[in-house]
């Protein structure tokens, strides 16, 4: 595995997969997508077309050498990396056994947060075939839900310094990973603390998301206090299940704090925010509720405190319930 040439298999054909296929294609990776079977008329139709809004307005078309819908049509290939780029939800089906299995010594580059992702997949393949990392950036289907209708296709926006954060126990494989994404494009580098990042960000993301979800989605309608003791209540419990005292981090995530970032967003971020983030989470809501639910599993069994937490959970429940 490495160098410019290999074989690429990414899961998942949402925004986030098209923007890593993409990456892997303009280094001249042999990039196949793993689909369900509904979403292979549309790709089939046309080469996916991504738009980087970063640094300028750019389109590039994202070639696609194979799709697949059944573990049978990769089994006999030979595959250098397999991208998880789906919610965490669906790791927990039987076809990943599968289509794993059929995969032989591909390297597995997960992209997931949930707190127990890892174990699982720890369960289907070898430490030293796992890799992790963190998405640095957004990426959404257009158009958002409130824009006009137009093209379609993928947009994606890479904040200033942004990098693909890589680990796994394998070195040879992350560096191989960390050139191809270079090589396309997409910023990466090495890094020996993804999983802790993805531990107490995935904490912090998912209790703050949620609190805009009870906003109907409006940054300003956020409730400032119960989302800073719900963030600092999730990433105390994100320490502790990794055997670690709480992050200094919860000294700063206070109601003020809160309120400025919810203030400040919209105005920095060059896109819809807002709608950008109902129609991303809501997509992956099932995600941000099993992370909710995991964090206060975790305070349960370490003793911790979670009012916050148990409130937004209730709240989370009753407007999901009307809806």
């Amino acid at each position: 595995m490495g160098g410019s040439s290999g074989r690429v298999l990414v899961v998942g054909a949402g925004a986030v997969g098209l923007a890593y296929a993409a990456a892997f294609a303009r280094a001249g990776v042999e990039v196949h997508l793993f689909v369900k079977p509904a979403h292979v008329p549309a790709l089939a139709a046309g080469a996916p077309v991504l738009t980087r809004i970063d640094g300028g307005a750019r389109r590039v078309t994202v070639p696609v050498a194979g799709l697949h819908t059944a573990p049978d049509t990769v089994r006999g290939l030979h595959w250098d990396a397999v991208v998880l780029a789906v919610a965490s939800p669906a790791l927990a089906g039987a076809w990943l056994d599968e289509l794993l299995a059929a995969c032989g010594e591909a390297t597995v580059l997960s992209l997931q947060p949930g707190m127990h992702d890892k174990t699982r997949l720890l369960g289907l393949v070898p430490a030293a075939r796992l890799v992790r990392g963190i998405i640095p950036f957004l990426a959404w289907a257009e158009p958002l839900p409130g824009e006009p209708a137009g093209w379609s296709g993928v947009r994606l926006y890479v904040p200033p310094l942004a990098r693909t954060p890589l680990d796994g126990a394998d070195r040879a494989r992350v560096r191989a990973l960390v050139q191809w994404m270079r090589a396309g494009g997409q910023p990466a580098m090495a890094s020996a603390s993804v999983d802790r990042q993805i531990a107490l960000g995935s904490a912090l993301l998912a209790t703050l998301i949620l609190c805009l979800e009870l906003a109907d989605w409006s940054l300003r309608g956020v409730d400032a206090r119960l989302a800073a003791a719900a963030a600092r209540e999730g990433l105390a419990a994100a320490a502790a299940h990794r055997g670690e005292a709480p992050p200094w981090l919860r000294v700063v995530v206070r109601p003020g704090a809160v309120a400025v970032a919810a203030w400040l967003a919209p105005r920095w971020m060059p896109l819809p925010l807002e709608a950008y983030l109902r129609s991303h989470f809501t997509k992956v809501g099932a995600q941000t509720a099993a992370a909710l639910a995991d964090l206060r599993a975790v305070s349960a069994a370490a003793g911790l405190p979670c009012p916050a937490l148990d409130a937004l959970a209730l709240a989370l429940q009753a407007r999901r319930t009307a809806r």
